[in-house]
């Protein structure tokens, strides 16, 4: 009885887009689990750690979304504007700051 070894190693086929994003899914998932420690955490835990990590990342995204396009549509103004009149020279403003002129939010 004879046995043969392959000439060459099997390859493994690639995976296709979807198994990718699943499995980087299914990645970024199981370091969530183990950076805030999760996987430890009875079912009621979990949630409430995930209700707060939500909200913070919701409300941080809001501010994101409220301040940024001011800002950047306020830079993209200036900025020629500010580097066609410098003549090669660093111009800097003192008296006045971006949140001077950003919408003042009450809070109560």
């Amino acid at each position: 009885m004879s046995f043969k070894f392959p000439t060459q190693p099997q390859r493994r086929n690639k995976p296709s887009v979807v198994e990718n994003i699943v499995y980087q899914l299914q990645l970024a998932y199981y370091r969530y689990e183990v950076t805030f420690s999760s996987y430890v955490l009875t079912p009621v835990e979990k949630v409430i750690l995930n209700t707060i990590v939500l909200s913070f990342f919701s409300l941080l995204l809001a501010i994101v979304y409220s301040c940024l396009p001011p800002l950047v549509t306020r830079a993209l103004v200036r900025g020629p504007w500010s580097i066609a009149e410098s003549k090669n020279c660093i111009v800097v403003q003192s008296n006045t700051t971006i949140w001077n002129e950003m919408p003042i939010v009450a809070a109560y």
